[in-house]
C-alpha cells in the first residue's frame, strides 16, 4: 500500500480524469442510496420501459417517442434493479462519461496537472449540472455525448486519424435517440475544420475525409434502424406531427387570436394601433426567456468568474484558434436550436441551455489558471479565494434548499390505509399516481384538475389534488364542493399550509 505522504507528494503522476470519474460515480451511488421524490418526467420513461417489458420494442416506441431512453432503463433492470435505480444507474454512467470528456478537452487544451485538477472541481461542483443528478431525464444521455463528441473531433482535427471521425459520428447518433438536435452538431460543426490549418493537409481535405465518414455513418445507422423493423419515413412523421401544429399557428397566426393578446398587453384601446407590433413584441419577450434560461443555466457564481475573465483577458491565452473553433461551432449551434425551439414551442427550460453552459464553464478553470500564474504577492489569497468558492459551488451542488416533500409520501401511505378495494383515484400528481398502484396511466397526468373531471368521477373514488392557485380556487368553489367530501389535508413542513388535500367524489344534495 503506497504511503500518504509520497501520494501527496507526487499527486502529478495520477490520472486526475480517472480520479474525477472515480468520484462522480462516488456522488451517483450516495445519490441512489438516499433516494428522493422523482421527478415528474421519470414516470413518462418509466410507464416506457414497463411497455417495453411487457408488450415489447414497437409498442414502447408507440407509447413515447423516445423510448431508446427507457429500452436502456429497462434493459438494466433485468440485472435485478428496479427500473428508477436503473434508471439512475444510467445516468451515472453518463455523468462519468460527461466528467472524463469535460477534462479530455481541458487536457487537449493545456496538460497542465492544475489546470485539470480545477477543471476536475469546476465539473464536479457545477451547481446547475449537478442539481440533475438524481433527476431521471433523457437530457443526461444528450449532454454527455455531445461532450463526448467534441472531444472526439478535437482529437480527428489534431491527429486526422479515421476512428476518432467514427467516435465523433458514433458519438452523436446515439445522442440523437436522446435528443434529435444532435444531428445538427453532426451535420454543422465538421465546418469549423475548414478553419484549421496545423495539418500538413489542406483543410478541405480533412474536412471532406470527416464528411466521408459522416455520410457512411448515417448509412450504417439508417440500415440498423430498417433492420431493427424502423420505418424512416414513419418516425419522421411521429417528429414533425408533435410540431406541425406549432408551427402553423406560428406562421399563420388566427387573426382573432391575434386580436385578444394585443387587447392583453397593449390594453383594448392600444390594440387597435398596437397589434402590428406583436411579432415584435413576442419575439423581444422570447429572446429575454432565453436569456434569462442562459443565464439560469450558466449560474451565478460561474457568470461572475466568466465576467471576471472578460476583464483578465491573458487569463484564457492558452485556448488555441483550432480548439477554439470547434468549441465555439458547438455553442453556436446550441445557441440557434435552443432557439428555434423557443420560438415554435413559446416553452424553455435551463436543461436546454446545458450543453452551451457546459462548454461556456469550461473557461472557469482556464479563468482560475490564468490567474494564478500572474498572481504574485497576494497568491495564497487567491488559493484561499479559489477553496471558499469552490466550497459554496459544492454546498449549491449538493446540498437541497428546497421545500421538502414529505407531504407527497404522507399522502400516499394515507392512501394504502384508507383506500378501499376498487377504488378509482383522480389525482395531478404523478408520485401519488405511481406509487398507490390505483393508475394505470399515471405518466398521462394533466396538472389542472377540471370541474367536469370531478363531475366524471364514480361516487366513492378518491380525488388527490396537489393544491396551486387554480385547484385552491376550484376546490374552494360552492361548485365543486357540492360534488365533494373533504377528507385530509397534507401540509408542507416549511410553511405549513395544506400542499395536497384529498377528498371523496359524492352525490351531491339536490
Amino acid at each position: 500500500m503506497p504511503d500518504l505522504t509520497d501520494i501527496k507528494d507526487n499527486w502529478q503522476q495520477y490520472d486526475i480524469r480517472l480520479i474525477a470519474v472515480a468520484i462522480s460515480l462516488v456522488i451517483s451511488i450516495i445519490i441512489i442510496l438516499i433516494p428522493d421524490t422523482p421527478n415528474n418526467d421519470a414516470f413518462t420513461y418509466i410507464r416506457a420501459a414497463e411497455i417495453f417489458q411487457q408488450q415489447g420494442l414497437t409498442a414502447a416506441f408507440q407509447h413515447y417517442s423516445w423510448a431508446s431512453y427507457s429500452i436502456l432503463i429497462a434493459l438494466l433492470s433485468n440485472l435485478g434493479f428496479n427500473l428508477f435505480t436503473s434508471a439512475l444507474l444510467i445516468n451515472s454512467v453518463f455523468y462519468a462519461l460527461l466528467v472524463h470528456s469535460f477534462l479530455s478537452i481541458v487536457k487537449e487544451i493545456d496538460e497542465s496537472k492544475v489546470l485539470l485538477l480545477l477543471a476536475a472541481v469546476s465539473i464536479l461542483f457545477y451547481p446547475q449540472l449537478n442539481e440533475f443528478r438524481s433527476f431521471i431525464i433523457r437530457d443526461t444521455g444528450f449532454w454527455a455525448l455531445t461532450i463526448f463528441s467534441l472531444y472526439q473531433l478535437l482529437l480527428y482535427s489534431r491527429l486526422q486519424t479515421p476512428i476518432y471521425g467514427f467516435m465523433f459520428c458514433a458519438a452523436l447518433l446515439f445522442a440523437a435517440t436522446f435528443r434529435v438536435e444532435a444531428i445538427a452538431f453532426l451535420v454543422t460543426v465538421p465546418f469549423a475544420l475548414l478553419l484549421d490549418k496545423r495539418s500538413e493537409r489542406t483543410p478541405v481535405k480533412v474536412f471532406l475525409s470527416l464528411y466521408g465518414i459522416i455520410v457512411l455513418a448515417m448509412v450504417l445507422a439508417l440500415i440498423a434502424v430498417s433492420i431493427a423493423g424502423f420505418s424512416i419515413v414513419q418516425l419522421f412523421t411521429n417528429y414533425v406531427s408533435v410540431y406541425l401544429p406549432i408551427i402553423t399557428v406560428t406562421v399563420s397566426p388566427d387573426p382573432q387570436l391575434a386580436a385578444d393578446i394585443s387587447a392583453l398587453l397593449f390594453s383594448e384601446h392600444a390594440a387597435l394601433f398596437s397589434q402590428e407590433y406583436l411579432p415584435i413584441f413576442i419575439a423581444a419577450g422570447l429572446v429575454a426567456i432565453l436569456l434569462a434560461n442562459l443565464f439560469n443555466g450558466i449560474g451565478g457564481p460561474y457568470l461572475i468568474i466568466l465576467i471576471c475573465g472578460i476583464v483578465k483577458r491573458n487569463s484564457v491565452e492558452k485556448l488555441q484558434k483550432q480548439i477554439c473553433l470547434p468549441l465555439l461551432a458547438y455553442m453556436l449551434v446550441n445557441l440557434l436550436v435552443i432557439l428555434s425551439f423557443l420560438f415554435l414551442t413559446r416553452y424553455m427550460t435551463s436543461r436546454y441551455t446545458m450543453v452551451f453552459s457546459i462548454l461556456l464553464s469550461l473557461y472557469v478553470p482556464l479563468i482560475f489558471y490564468g490567474l494564478l500564474n500572474s498572481a504574485t504577492v497576494q497568491k495564497k489569497r487567491l488559493i484561499v479565494f479559489i477553496g471558499l468558492f469552490f466550497s459554496y459551488c459544492a454546498i449549491d451542488s449538493y446540498v437541497s434548499f428546497g421545500e421538502k416533500k414529505a407531504f407527497v409520501e404522507d399522502s400516499i401511505e394515507w392512501i394504502e390505509q384508507n383506500a378501499n378495494p376498487g377504488t378509482g383515484l383522480h389525482t395531478n400528481n404523478n408520485s401519488i399516481a405511481y406509487y398507490s398502484g390505483l393508475v394505470e396511466n399515471y405518466d398521462e397526468l394533466t396538472t389542472h384538475i377540471t370541474q367536469s373531471r370531478i363531475e366524471s368521477a364514480n361516487v366513492g373514488d378518491l380525488i388527490v389534488v396537489e393544491l396551486n392557485h387554480s385547484s385552491r380556487q376550484l376546490f374552494n368553489s360552492a361548485g365543486a364542493a357540492s360534488y365533494l367530501n373533504h377528507l385530509q389535508d397534507f401540509p408542507s413542513m416549511d410553511k405549513g399550509e395544506p400542499r395536497i388535500s384529498i377528498y371523496r367524489r359524492v352525490q351531491p344534495v339536490p
